[in-house]
């Protein structure tokens, strides 16, 4: 059992990138406030109540990623560096890595490298980098940035129009609560309807506005199926259920 914990111990330690990261970030704060129609309403009419916010998140710092392992005396005999290296080289050659792998594998006991491949190689480390994302948001923005979705008075008499101001998420009610309390495309419209029908307007035009964001609505280097596979989705002001197809976990996107 011994010989067989210690070969555990040693395996569990390929990785294709360590970080320690020990910056704690505060989680973004993009609450969306909902808006009804632009103009005061008579007598009556809905009104604007204030949401309810949210206890902010807390502040955690991260630990070390890999643990120190506890070492156990053993007297089964370890691996020879030669046939742990044959072994390893094999396992990462295999395709479905990619074509950029990197590895270190280092004594539990003392520290020194026993194998590496591409150790000195610069890799991106794939989701992490959305913390540096956060960290410019909430530089260039601050926390108290909204991401707001309103319906307005369009230029022509009977015409409304959906301004998206960058909610991925407008949809119905979520399944499961969120932090920040997810805005309701739902509630938008009742307060909309609300508000024509006490303006004894009964009859209106739909329309909608994106024009809050400008530029590429793709990233430079996105591969052809990041989008139809559901990894990412296209950036634009006005979006449904994060631009999928369906509003289940993981269903592809729309290219618009």
């Amino acid at each position: 059992m011994a010989r067989h914990d210690r070969w555990v111990m040693l395996t569990t330690l390929v990785v294709l990138q360590a970080l320690t990261i020990v910056i704690g970030v505060y989680a973004m704060n993009t609450g969306f406030s909902l808006s009804a129609l632009t103009g005061q309403s008579p007598p009556g009419g809905p009104t604007e109540s204030p949401q309810e916010e949210s206890p902010p998140a807390p502040v955690v710092t991260a630990g070390p990623v890999l643990a120190q392992l506890p070492v156990k005396p053993g007297d089964g005999p370890l691996p020879t560096k030669s046939t742990l290296t044959r072994q390893l080289t094999r396992a990462l050659g295999d395709r479905a890595l990619g074509d950029r792998v990197g590895a270190v594998v280092l004594d539990a006991a003392t520290g020194q490298q026993i194998f590496a491949s591409n150790a000195d190689a610069a890799f991106v480390p794939a989701s992490t980098t959305k913390i540096a994302v956060c960290a410019a948001a909430l530089a260039s923005l601050g926390p108290d940035t909204r991401l707001s979705t309103k319906a307005v008075q369009g230029s022509e008499p009977g015409t409304v129009v959906l301004v998206g101001g960058g909610d991925p998420l407008l949809a119905g009610p979520s399944a499961k609560p969120r932090y920040p309390k997810q805005a309701s495309l739902r509630t938008l419209a009742a307060r909309t309807a609300a508000t024509l029908k006490s303006r004894n307007i009964k009859k209106v035009t739909l329309s909608y506005d994106t024009s809050h964001f400008v530029g590429p609505v793709k990233a430079d280097g996105w591969k052809p199926g990041y989008i139809p596979d559901g990894n990412v989705a296209t950036v634009h002001a006005l979006a449904i259920d994060e631009g999928r197809r369906h509003p289940r976990h993981n269903a592809p996107r729309v290219d618009d």
